[in-house]
């Protein structure tokens, strides 16, 4: 008979480091349970990102001490300051050294995750201790540590660090706690003379939601920085960073490799390249990392260089376009007008970067028109293809000082807030950014300098304190206002109900009632958030397609279950796959109702109710859909210019797939059941 394990999901509010928890408990098998431990940094991030949940694995004594899976693999090794450091994928209550880091939490209950793991393998006396130590000196703070026997574990004590819980809108205070946690685990091995070896494992990237490239970033730079600025004791031999599961482990090793063999400081290979001289003129906004240094843009070494032009297309006029032409070569002149031939002009073509540094070339083309609009477009369009693409790392030039006869400071403000606001509204992975500005112009570095000094001072980022204000209105977006807001509220969305003698509803009714449904509920939707990222993807899109309709009112069938969640967060394709997924792996949403309820391959019952949202979709431009596609194919000639949606039909569709959840837009909820007696 199989064993029962408990796969448990906790609601939690980051408003404070104490989980505000609502459990639901899932019976699993032995089987499930080993292959979910081997995985569970994963399926901790998949849950969380999908769900604003956190989820821990437990299970009994008997099986904890007997699931080890795993076998010790050294990854990465490198001695350093006469200290070895080096990466394994093992299981920690098996890892031989002399001090084992626990990912605790305040109360040092170890209800599950590493926590139980390391309690059940080490027995009572782990336990026990634990509770004497929080009944002396009271809850462990955020950022420090408590120290017990390691019991049955191979080890001499564990170290029971708490790390922060992650919060997205304190990521400074987040980062520096869990860099205090590091720092206070250093500092207690290096002095313990009993000690020679420590094994810590990725801090707070589990349940506590801390993005694991960012937390293997702080935990290996910490470790560096101990050991640059502190005197070594001689027992303290080897640092050893452990993990289970591949994910985390790649990350640790991959930080390693970023920060130790290229002795840098940085997880970003754009940021490793700069001279450490410029680290002061940098700031981190919400993923993204800019920089501003100086040199020539053409020899950047970055994915991406960014260019200006007329619209006559000749890169030898102009002081960066000349540069860049001449070390480029002619080739990259002659793909640049080869990408015109027979087409509109854009305001933004991308080339090859042929004997360049770089990978590619983004082309502004200055038109006429108002010069500060024509920048903040330029940059704007320029961030957008390089997120779209998903490229690292894109350098700018000081944009308009020349073509566009802007002043200085005015091109350094729009340039640093056109990159800022773009880190606080759009989601997702960000590139690195770079300002290059040539080493004889002092007086636009110090332009620039005012601005990023400006910046941190608003943002509260400084040496002394890392706390941001509360009331920052450096940004001046809706998307700021709204994060203001909300932030203490712990609402991000809104649903309210439309009375059913309203011409609202009415004219829903018999929309649905052609379809054999019956309303039994509708609520409109109210997202502020997810309606600022929308408006900004349909304006960009709207640009391209000039007076074309772009946008398209169309139904979308969610699981009850999960109806909260895409009001919360937007329509994610996890939530509702079709079945048959014909024309790519997207979103699917349909324009009539029906194509909803024959698509089901499921009868339902007379009490059986369904959810349907209608959303306001920008399809765009869009083609005929393919079952391989998991991207819109390309438009044209230029493989960046992607298709916006595929359709069932480019004649007549009625079914329409998108790949990026910011294109939809939820605005009403429907709570429907088939009308009893009819076929579907």
């Amino acid at each position: 008979m199989a064993r029962s394990k408990d796969i448990t999901y906790s609601e939690t509010k980051s408003e404070s480091e104490l989980f505000d928890r609502t459990e639901i408990s899932i019976s699993i098998r032995d089987d499930v349970f080993q292959a979910l431990t081997e995985s569970e940094g994963l399926l901790s991030d998949v849950i969380e990102k999908k769900f604003d949940c956190a989820s821990y694995l437990t299970g009994s004594a008997s099986l904890a001490t007997q699931t080890s899976t795993v076998h010790p693999t050294r990854v990465y090794m490198k001695t350093w300051k006469e200290v070895q450091f080096s990466v394994w994928k093992d299981d920690l209550t098996n890892h031989r050294v002399d001090a084992v880091v626990n990912a605790a939490n305040k109360h040092l209950d170890h209800a599950g995750g590493l926590a139980f793991a390391l309690m059940t393998a080490g027995g009572k006396e782990v336990e026990k201790e634990s509770k004497m130590w929080v009944e002396q000196h009271g809850d462990v703070l955020t950022g420090k540590i408590a120290v017990t026997t390691g019991g049955r574990l191979p080890c001499k004590c564990i170290i029971h660090a708490v790390g922060p819980i992650w919060n997205m809108y304190q990521e400074s205070t987040c980062k520096q706690k869990l860099e205090n946690a590091i720092t206070e685990i250093l500092k207690y091995v290096n002095k313990n003379p009993d000690i020679r070896s420590v094994a810590i494992p990725a801090l707070s990237s589990g349940i506590y939601g801390f993005p694991l490239d960012l937390c293997a970033t702080i935990i290996v730079t910490t470790i560096k920085d101990f050991c640059q600025q502190t005197p070594l004791s001689p027992h303290l031999k080897e640092i050893h960073l452990v993990n289970h599961d591949d994910r985390t482990v790649t990350a640790m090793k991959e930080a390693c490799e970023k920060i130790l063999d290229n002795n840098g400081s940085s997880s970003s290979s754009l940021r490793l390249a700069m001279p450490s001289i410029q680290a002061s003129d940098s700031i981190s906004v919400n993923g993204l990392h800019l920089q501003l240094i100086r040199g020539c843009i053409e020899d950047q070494k970055t994915t991406v260089i960014v260019n200006s032009t007329s619209e006559k297309l000749d890169l030898s006029e102009g002081q960066i376009s000349g540069a860049i032409l001449k070390k480029a070569g002619f080739d990259l002149q002659n793909e640049l007008c080869k990408k015109t031939n027979h087409l509109p002009l854009k305001s933004l073509i991308c080339t090859r970067g042929h004997k360049l540094s770089c990978d590619f070339v983004y082309h502004i083309l200055w038109s006429s028109g108002a010069k500060q609009e024509k920048l903040q477009q330029a940059v704007v369009e320029c961030l957008k293809l390089a997120q779209d693409h998903q490229t690292p790392s894109v350098s700018f030039p000081a944009l308009g000082t020349g073509v566009l006869k802007l002043p200085r400071d005015q091109v350094a403000h729009i340039m640093t807030s056109e990159v800022l606001k773009f880190a606080e509204l759009f989601p997702g992975k960000k590139p690195d950014i770079c300002f290059v500005i040539y080493p004889s112009d002092n007086e636009t570095f110090k332009a620039f300098q005012r601005e990023l000094d400006l910046a941190k001072n608003k943002l509260g980022i400084s040496k002394k304190s890392q706390k941001r204000p509360d009331n920052s209105d450096y940004l001046e977006h809706d998307y700021r206002l709204i994060q203001s807001d909300l932030r203490g509220s712990g609402m991000f969305y809104t649903k309210f109900l439309v009375a059913s003698n309203t011409q609202e509803f009415l004219d829903r009714k018999r929309e649905f009632e052609k379809a054999n449904l019956q309303i039994v509920k509708m609520e409109k939707v109210c997202n502020p958030i997810l309606t600022v990222i929308y408006q900004a993807r349909k304006d960009d899109v709207q640009r391209k397609q000039g007076n074309r309709n772009v946008l398209r009112k169309l139904y979308h069938e969610v699981p009850i279950q999960f109806c909260d969640f895409v009001c919360r967060v937007g329509f994610q394709r996890v939530y509702a796959q079709p079945q048959e997924q014909n024309y790519g792996a997207g979103l699917y949403f349909y324009n009539k109702l029906k194509m909803i309820t024959c698509a089901r391959k499921k009868p339902l019952w007379e009490d059986n109710l369904i959810c349907i949202l209608q959303a306001e979709v920008v399809v765009g431009q869009y083609t005929v859909g393919k079952q391989s596609y998991v991207v819109p194919p390309i438009n044209g000639s230029d493989f960046l210019d992607l298709y916006d949606s595929v359709v069932d039909s480019s004649m007549n569709p009625e079914t329409f797939v998108i790949f990026n959840s910011s294109q939809a837009n939820p605005q009403y909820l429907f709570t429907c059941k088939q009308k009893w007696g009819s076929s579907v």
